[in-house]
């Protein structure tokens, strides 16, 4: 089985300046000069000492890529200005000196080494763009000249046994004809790697939003359609698409609004490639969507002094560096049930939408503009792929659902909401799903009041589950009647919480199944 996600080390490398120091400017960490401290961290030692970034996830990593985000091709004297120098390839020597010989040799030995740590191999963060850009854009490399620097790139690659490339921004970032040559020439000259594109959009949705950190203008909230139309296009051909970049405290609903835009905006298309979306940091919305994901958080907290910033994850009352459990949970639902195409199974937007809202303050955001800002954002309550829409009940504000079915598997999920007066909350509903046929494995994720399942096929047979941390399991044969299965919040909480890590405080993950 096709691994798609992956572990992406960009907001570890953001977290890392200014650790340990007496005193820290917040402002340090936004726009390019965050960036390009970031940039600097990304070395040997950050990623292979003692306490580096490859000893992370040892329970979920055989599954998950290790990409080396912005910085790993970048020569270190050169890493302050952004724009010019990623997109070579080559590793700088000087940042992973033991990592020398040709180009195609040294990602060889990166993908060896993280393997030998357990990881299902190297990832690479690719700027969009052939290094250095040149002063006159009229240099640039086209036709031929340009498939030949990317053929040689791209053989490296599959020569190197490096298998997945995210790419990014650059000086064709925006080209999304450059974007579909870039795949197409994956598949002619490195046929195991996939390549996972994106357009480059602010970290807000609104119509007319245009990537840039100088602004913040919300009109109506909703995904760009522009943005969508591009993302639709990519998908012709692309074998991953990413949602991209989103406020840390404004991730879910902003997240499930770009993903239920893509997926509706895929109905009766065609795609030629795999067609999957990944979804980013958001864990419970890929697994219960059948997305990939790319997961940023990590564990280190409480080494910087002005009140611990951190701009990509922000210290709130979800708390993510604290929700490791939810990653391995969802790599192991994916054992069960793969990431799957946009047009595999219809999809269902609820009529409702939610809205979420966050007053953002300095050290919350990387993103200048939003600084002393409300920013408020929507999506639709609840969203299914392959399964009609759940049923919510809830006293007040609900909680966001997400569901799917597919290849005889369903998942479901609850997701927390974000006030600017309670901060993240999780409000208890009552859900109720009916089952297509053929359901086999029910993956539960997140915290209910009550959880209904109907369509259960599971007559004379036992109804069993566990955390899909593994551990003990658990019979639920007696909580079912005439094909129904009903679970009340403590029992979810129970189970899907039965091996967690001492400390942790993911949402409760667990998988049921009929023997």
């Amino acid at each position: 089985m096709k691994d798609y996600s992956y572990y992406c080390t960009w907001a570890a490398q953001n977290y890392m300046y200014g650790r340990g120091d007496n005193e820290l400017d917040p402002t340090e960490l936004e726009g390019d000069v965050g960036a390009a401290h970031a940039r600097g961290y990304m070395t040997e030692e950050t990623v292979f000492g003692e306490n580096g970034l490859c000893n992370f996830y040892p329970e979920a990593r055989k599954h998950l890529y290790f990409v080396l985000d912005d910085g790993w091709d970048v020569p270190k004297v050169m890493q302050k200005d952004p724009h010019l120098y990623p997109g070579g390839l080559v590793v700088d020597e000087e940042r992973f000196p033991n990592f020398t010989g040709k180009p195609w040799e040294r990602l060889a030995k990166l993908n060896k080494a993280l393997k030998q740590r357990g990881w299902a191999g190297l990832g690479l963060w690719i700027a969009a763009q052939e290094a250095p850009v040149p002063d006159d854009p009229a240099q640039s490399l086209t036709g031929a000249l340009q498939e030949e620097y990317w053929k040689e790139r791209l053989e490296w690659s599959e020569r190197a046994g490096v298998h997945y490339w995210k790419v990014d921004w650059g000086a064709h970032g925006g080209d999304m004809d450059f974007r579909r040559r870039l795949t197409a020439w994956g598949k002619r000259y490195a046929p195991n790697l996939t390549i996972e594109q994106a357009v480059c959009q602010a970290c807000y949705n609104d119509d007319g939003s245009q990537y840039d950190v100088e602004k913040l203008v919300i009109r109506s909230g909703n995904v760009d359609p522009k943005i969508v139309e591009y993302e639709v296009e990519l998908l012709q051909n692309a074998d991953v698409l990413r949602s991209y970049d989103v406020f840390g405290q404004l991730s879910v609903v902003q997240t499930i609004a770009r993903v239920a835009a893509v997926l509706e905006a895929m109905n009766g298309k065609h795609p030629e490639g795999a067609a999957i979306l990944n979804c980013e940091d958001e864990c419970m919305i890929g697994a219960s969507l059948g997305l990939s994901v790319g997961i940023m958080r990590h564990p280190w907290m409480g080494q910087r002094v002005a009140g611990d910033p951190d701009c990509a994850f922000p210290k709130n009352d979800r708390n993510f560096k604290k929700r490791l459990n939810e990653v391995t949970r969802t790599v192991a639902w994916q054992q069960f049930c793969p990431p799957f195409g946009c047009t595999q199974e219809e999809v269902h937007a609820s009529e409702e939408w939610l809205k979420d809202r966050w007053h953002f303050q300095k050290g919350e955001t990387w993103m200048n503009a939003a600084i002393g800002q409300v920013v408020e954002q929507k999506a639709p309550a609840v969203l299914s792929r392959g399964v009609e829409l759940p049923y919510v009940e809830c006293e007040g504000e609900p909680p966001f659902v997400t569901a799917s079915a597919h290849a005889g598997c369903a998942a479901i999920a609850t997701h927390g909401r974000t006030d600017v007066n309670r901060s993240w909350y999780e409000p208890l509903a009552d859900v109720r799903m009916t089952l297509p046929m053929g359901i086999e494995k029910i993956g539960i994720f997140g915290r209910y009041r009550s959880l209904t399942i109907e369509g259960l096929e599971a007559q004379g047979k036992r109804v069993l589950a566990r955390d899909l941390l593994g551990g003990e399991t658990f019979d639920l044969t007696a909580q079912c009647a005439s094909e129904t299965l009903m679970l009340d919040g403590a029992a979810i909480e129970r189970i899907g919480l039965s091996s967690a890590s001492a400390g942790d405080q993911s949402c409760p993950g667990m998988v049921v199944w009929m023997e």
